[in-house]
């Protein structure tokens, strides 16, 4: 899949977030670049050796005049009608540590390993999930780091560890404080809160160079300049027929603070780019979720010995 009329600048933008939940890359990696992104490329290539070097001048002058690309999207994707066993049966393969990775890890893709929560990282979750209207978590909740293989395009490699709060909400009373417009009982869920993300990044100097003035990356891999705000919950309905159905609901919004000047090697107006990179992240976005989604399906039925 690739990012109709966009700069290799904004694929980086876009990819860097959407790899922050371990979605899916936007562009391939091994094929030959598109010309409009292999346009963009010669643009980055033309980025003066002294501008690397000694870009203190520009980032002055700009400093008071900066920007943001805002890039949203929102997906709900949906299992197949699946037989169902018994809601016991459902909520303890929900509970599956196994089953729970498969839905953060584009179907089992990717490495994914548990780490202890700090006090810090607890009070940074809970700000989110504020923020989100997602409930709050706590010592027995977890995070999950995952690593990415990254993207790749010629003279440009972003990898990243991104660290994923989890939490199963099952209780009624936490369940009601997230939907309080439904009497009915509400089935447990999956929350998945993106909490950080790490890169690192390697290249050509000019290509790396203006990925780095976009995000803000220090030298940790840290963007300073990027901000996020990502929720992913997870669930089941019973349906009238007497099947279950999965279902996931996913949003992800970035938004990219860079010197203003930057916006002059863009192809179209800030709108315009912020539409297509919406657009970009709802496809992938898609993508990834409904990898997710058909990996936690079979799973399901291999569980319970089922067909559909």
């Amino acid at each position: 899949m690739k990012i109709a009329s966009t700069t290799l600048i904004l694929i980086v933008a876009c990819n860097t977030a959407c790899n922050s939940l371990h979605i899916l890359p936007v562009g391939p990696s091994k094929h030959r670049l598109p010309s409009s992104h292999r346009s963009a490329f010669t643009i980055l290539q033309a980025v003066p050796d002294e501008v690397l070097e000694e870009d203190s001048f520009i980032l002055n002058d700009a400093k008071e005049e900066e920007t943001t690309l805002t890039l949203r999207g929102e997906i709900s994707v949906a299992s197949a009608d699946l037989p169902k066993t018994s809601i016991d049966d459902v909520v303890e393969f929900f509970k599956t540590e196994a089953n729970r990775n498969l839905l953060v890890t584009g179907g089992g893709e990717r490495p994914c390993n548990e780490i202890k929560v700090t006090p810090l990282q607890l009070n940074d979750w809970k700000s989110r999930c504020s923020a989100l209207g997602a409930c709050q978590p706590d010592d027995n909740d977890s995070i999950l780091s995952i690593v990415s293989s990254g993207i790749q395009f010629p003279g440009l490699k972003v990898e990243s560890n991104a660290l994923i709060g989890v939490k199963f909400v099952e209780s009624q009373e936490e369940l009601q404080k997230f939907d309080e417009s439904e009497e009915k009982r509400r089935n447990p869920r999956y929350e998945f809160v993106l909490l950080s993300n790490e890169q690192i990044v390697s290249g050509l100097a000019p290509a790396v160079w203006i990925f780095k003035k976009l995000t803000g990356a220090d030298k940790n891999g840290e963007d300073e300049n990027s901000k996020f705000d990502s929720l992913s919950t997870v669930t089941y309905e019973e349906k009238e027929n007497g099947t279950i159905m999965f279902r996931t609901d996913a949003l992800l919004s970035i938004g990219v603070t860079f010197p203003k000047f930057l916006l002059k090697i863009l192809p179209g107006d800030k709108k315009s780019i912020e539409e297509k990179g919406g657009k970009s992240v709802i496809k992938t976005l898609d993508k990834d979720v409904s990898q997710s989604m058909k990996a936690f399906e079979k799973a399901y039925l291999e569980k319970f010995d089922l067909d559909l």
